[in-house]
């Protein structure tokens, strides 16, 4: 089963899924089957795909995989349930390691990310430049070199965020299958109660002050303060969650809640906007109690049960 398990997040791992199988296993087997799973997936990509993939599925999926299944366990050895906010603090960690790595480029990872942002960018621009007139072309390749910087300078935390949003995703997705299946060994986690340690809102702060120093600290500085930002923006949704609980129309609120951040976000691009200040509303929560102070009496809403 550990086998199969690792064999199918390695596969899955390319289409966004492959924490999937691993918490799964971790879920229903315990943790130790979840940590084997990732050696197989890691074994299996390392054999499939080579070194430099193996590396980014051991950094994005298998290693904060068996670490989301290790500290749900030891969190609720007394009978309690995961604390979500001591994983989610101890993934963003494990990011900032994840970064520091890439931003330094040891064994030449960043440049392997960049080179890949290139061919990405220079594939669009030149199809951009066809037909163009030369001083079209001169301003297509101003602008390419532009947006390779940009997204160069912060491709560590893209990347970072996008494998913890897809390990936020899977794990919420599996862990509600499981429980309504009656196959999880834990009990279910109070999601919207999530609260993250103090020291993580001090490092957030610490990495945005870091952004102002210039090149290598400046860099990831900036990568630190974008990454550390999602946990917050969470804590900034679960906030809008428990005061939502004070109406009776809690879903109407929170359906109107998610089409104005779509609306504004999406549709008139100011999703940095939004996404910044969810974060900051986060951090504010974290010494200001905002969820204890204005949410409703019973802190356990029905589908926490």
């Amino acid at each position: 089963m550990a086998l199969l398990s690792g064999l199918c997040s390695a596969f899955l791992s390319l289409l966004i899924f492959g924490p999937a199988p691993l918490i799964g296993m971790g879920l229903v087997f315990g943790a130790s089957i979840a940590s084997i799973s990732a050696a197989f997936g890691a074994l299996s990509m390392l054999y499939v795909a080579g070194g430099v993939d193996t590396l980014l599925y051991l950094g994005t999926t298998a290693i904060p995989s068996a670490i989301t299944i290790w500290i749900a366990f030891k969190s609720s050895e007394t009978g309690s349930r995961p604390d979500c906010g001591k994983i989610l603090a101890t993934i963003s960690v494990f990011g900032l390691l994840v970064i520091s790595f890439i931003t330094i480029d040891i064994l030449s990872i960043g440049t392997w990310i960049e080179t890949q942002i290139e061919k990405t960018f220079g594939q669009f621009f030149s199809q951009l430049q066809l037909g163009s007139n030369p001083e079209q072309k001169q301003h297509a390749a101003n602008a390419y070199k532009l947006m390779v910087h940009y997204a160069s300078s912060i491709a560590p935390a893209g990347l970072a965020i996008v494998a913890f949003i897809i390990l936020v995703l899977n794990g919420v997705f599996v862990e509600r299958i499981l429980f309504h299946s009656d196959k999880s060994t834990l009990r279910r986690p109070h999601y919207s109660s999530t609260k993250l340690p103090n020291w993580l809102c001090v490092l957030f702060f610490t990495s945005i002050i870091a952004c102002f120093f210039p090149n290598f600290l400046g860099k990831l500085g900036l990568n630190s303060a974008i990454f550390l930002s999602f946990p917050f923006l969470l804590a900034g949704l679960a906030v809008i969650h428990t005061l939502s609980r004070r109406s009776d129309r809690k879903k109407s609120i929170l359906f109107g809640v998610y089409i104005a951040l779509f609306v504004l976000g999406v549709l008139f691009g100011l999703l940095f906007v939004l996404a910044g200040c969810l974060a900051f509303l986060g951090a504010v929560e974290q010494w200001a109690g905002l969820r204890r102070r204005f949410g409703p009496d019973q802190s356990i809403s029905k589908e926490d049960e």
